[in-house]
């Protein structure tokens, strides 16, 4: 026989996983839209322009090869160094 102390944990777990449910599901898409985007920035920013290339919609991967990417990423963000401070 499960004790109070046990049910009331496992009641306070439940409540718990379902509100953070409910947070997750609201989430709006434009939050989300704003972290893929700081996400893919950052690995231009780290330099890692093969992944981005891959991380990159279906649209902007055919619209340029890696190679030219890369090349690309190379002559324009190299230049500009390390970023400093991210907001």
């Amino acid at each position: 026989m499960l004790s109070m102390r046990t049910i009331l944990a496992l009641g306070l777990m439940g409540i718990f996983a379902v509100s953070g449910f409910a947070v997750a599901a609201q989430e709006k898409p434009e939050d989300l839209a704003h972290q893929a985007a700081l996400a893919w920035l950052s690995l231009c920013d780290a330099g890692k322009y093969a992944e981005s290339h891959q991380q990159a919609s279906l649209y902007f991967r055919n619209a340029t090869t890696s190679d030219n990417w890369q090349r690309s990423l190379h002559a324009v963000r190299d230049p500009l160094g390390h970023v400093l401070q991210e907001n």
